[in-house]
């Protein structure tokens, strides 16, 4: 995020230097910085929100589908002992 922040700045700097050059200051600069690393981080912590929920989803389902199949197991096996 920060290289790609770079990379825009340096293309406006190219395609209007004369602009560029009297409107950045230094507090400019340290603002899009702590900009570039807000989104950053805001980025990062919906991913792994939503990765780590959607672990949580897989697995509980993968639990409920276990616990399925072993119940039914179990059903069957005590069917068959009462049947006899």
């Amino acid at each position: 995020m920060h290289l790609c922040a770079i990379s825009l700045d340096r293309y406006i700097a190219i395609r209007n230097p004369i602009h560029h050059s009297r409107f950045n200051s230094r507090t400019k600069v340290f603002a899009k910085i702590i900009a570039v690393w807000t989104v950053s981080a805001v980025v990062r912590n919906t991913t792994k929100n939503t990765i780590d929920r959607m672990v949580h989803l897989i697995s509980t389902r993968a639990a409920h589908i276990i616990l399925k199949k072993i119940s039914r197991n179990l059903l069957k096996a005590a069917d068959e002992v009462f049947k006899k």
